[in-house]
């Protein structure tokens, strides 16, 4: 897998991924990551969301796996459940 697969994985995960997970798991330094995720949304056509976790980092998420993570844990926001059949 090469490291572009690698950190989409990564950003999949319904926890999300923090830059330095990022780093250490590809070698890159914080402003190939941040350069990297912005052209991923930019240019790739990836919604990425952010939120900090409770130790303060911050987590990142392709959108998709958030809002199905969010909606999982029973978020109150209707918009994010799906309709019904």
């Amino acid at each position: 897998m090469n490291k572009k697969a690698q950190v989409i994985a990564m950003m999949q995960q319904p926890k999300g991924v923090t830059l330095a997970e990022i780093m250490e798991a590809t070698g890159w330094q914080k402003h190939t990551v941040r350069g990297f995720v912005s052209i991923l949304g930019r240019k790739g056509g990836e919604k990425i969301d952010s939120s900090k976790n409770s130790a303060g980092e911050r987590m990142a998420y392709l959108n998709a796996t958030l809002r199905f993570a969010e909606w999982c844990a029973g978020a109150d926001d209707e918009a994010l459940r799906p309709a019904p059949g």
